[in-house]
């Protein structure tokens, strides 16, 4: 139990202490793991479990997408921002229309999305970082 605690404690401080940027960056890979979890759902074959799966981690998948809303800084670039905002809204929608359909198809199509974003948002973080400071 010791090890636990102090594992999770571990875990909280590195995440505490991240850059902003990675912290996105794991956001959207909680995203795609939780849409993988909910997707694995449908191939259940008890009923029950299948809806418990699915409905648990859209639902995770939804809490990190209003996390990722919530943190939009508009002052820095409210284009950008706004479009963010818009894009959000529509991954929370499509995810909900999942779960109350239980259909695969929205999962799937927002988890492509998510995997554009996670994608490029790796490769601006790997640029920034290979990039010299002044």
């Amino acid at each position: 139990m010791i090890y636990k605690n102090a594992a999770q404690t571990y875990q909280q401080t590195s995440f505490e202490t991240m850059p902003p940027g990675q912290v996105t960056l794991m956001l959207f890979e909680g995203i795609l793991r939780f849409l993988d979890q909910a997707d694995q759902g449908f191939l259940q074959t008890d009923f029950i479990r299948s809806n418990e799966m699915i409905n648990n981690n859209i639902v995770r998948a939804q809490r990190i997408v209003v996390e990722l809303k919530a943190s939009l800084n508009f002052n820095a670039d409210e284009g950008f921002c706004k479009n963010m905002a818009a894009l959000y809204t529509y991954f929370y929608e499509k995810l909900n229309e999942a779960n109350l359909r239980k259909k695969p198809e929205p999962i799937k199509e927002v988890r492509q999305h998510v995997q554009v974003l996670r994608d490029a948002w790796l490769e601006m973080l790997q640029t920034l970082k290979s990039t010299p400071q002044p």
